[in-house]
C-alpha cells in the first residue's frame, strides 16, 4: 500500500494517501518517542546540561550492560520507524514538487539510518570500553585510551555524515514548502526538526538539573516529536476541510 500511494496518481491512490498520512504521521511520533527512550537508556539522568558531555559518558560506563545494549538496539528500530514517518513528509510535499519531496525523503531517511541506527549502536561500544577502565593495569591504560579515541573518531565520522544528510534534507524541505504548493502552511518551516535541533542543543547545554541533561541528550528526538505532532494536527485538519 505504501508503494501504491507513493506512485499512484489515481483517485484510489489519493484515498490511500489520506490513510497513509495518518498512519505515517503517527509512526513518526512513535519513532521520536522510541529515539528518546533509546537516549534515556544510554545516557539519561537528572543532571545539568553543562555537564552533558562528561556525565553522559560516565553514565554509559556505569549502567547495567543490558540497559546499555537495549539503548543501542533501539537505534535501528527507531531508524526504521523514522523512514516510515518521513513518508508522511513526502506525501505532504509531493504535490508541490515530486523531485524535492523524493530528495527530502531520501536525505532524512539516510540521516536517521546513520544517526539513529549506527550512531546509537556505536555508543554501546563507548560504554563497554569505558566501563573497564578501573579493571586494567597501568600498562593497559595507553591501549585503552587508544581504543576509546578510535571509537570517538568513528562516532565523529558518523556525526558528520548525519549532518550532511540532514543539511540536504533541510534545504529541500524548506525549499519545497516556501517555493511550491504543498499541503503545509509556510510557517511550518519554523518547526523544521533539523533547524530546531540547532537551537535546542546549545540552549539545553545551559539548562541546569534536573532537565538540562535530558534536553541535551534528547534534543533530536524532542525536535522531531514536536514536528510530527504539529504536522499530524495540521494535515488532519486539512484532510477534514477537503472532505467537507
Amino acid at each position: 500500500q505504501i508503494l501504491v500511494a507513493l506512485y499512484d496518481n489515481s483517485s484510489q491512490g489519493k484515498m490511500t494517501d489520506t490513510k497513509l498520512l495518518k498512519f505515517t504521521g503517527l509512526t513518526g511520533i512513535l519513532a521520536a518517542l522510541t529515539g528518546f527512550i533509546a537516549e534515556i537508556l544510554l545516557y539519561g539522568g537528572f543532571y545539568g546540561g553543562p555537564e552533558f558531555g562528561q556525565v553522559s559518558r560516565q553514565i554509559m560506563s556505569e549502567i547495567p550492560v543490558r540497559r546499555l545494549m537495549l539503548g543501542g538496539v533501539l537505534g535501528p528500530i527507531e531508524a526504521i520507524l523514522y523512514i516510515i514517518g518521513f513518508i508522511h513528509i513526502y506525501l505532504a510535499l509531493r504535490q508541490g514538487n515530486r523531485y524535492l519531496s523524493l530528495v527530502t525523503l531520501a536525505a532524512f531517511s539516510a540521516m536517521m539510518i546513520v544517526g539513529g541506527g549506527a550512531f546509537h549502536s556505536a555508543f554501546v561500544y563507548t560504554g563497554l570500553i569505558t566501563r573497564v577502565k578501573d579493571a586494567v593495569t597501568a600498562e593497559d591504560i595507553t591501549l585503552l585510551a587508544t581504543l576509546l579515541n578510535q571509537s570517538n573518531n568513528y562516532i565523529s565520522l558518523l556525526y558528520k555524515i548525519t549532518f550532511a544528510f540532514g543539511l540536504a534534507g533541510t534545504v529541500t524541505f524548506v525549499g519545497a514548502v516556501l517555493f511550491t504548493k504543498t499541503l503545509y502552511p509556510k510557517w511550518i518551516i519554523l518547526f523544521t526538526p533539523t533547524l530546531m535541533i540547532l537551537v535546542l542543543q546549545p540552549l539545553a547545554r545551559h539548562i541546569p538539573a534536573p532537565l538540562g541533561g535530558m534536553l541535551a541528550g534528547g534534543s533530536v528526538s524532542i525536535s522531531f516529536l514536536l514536528f510530527f505532532c504539529i504536522s499530524v494536527a495540521v494535515l488532519w485538519r486539512r484532510i477534514q476541510e477537503n472532505n467537507q
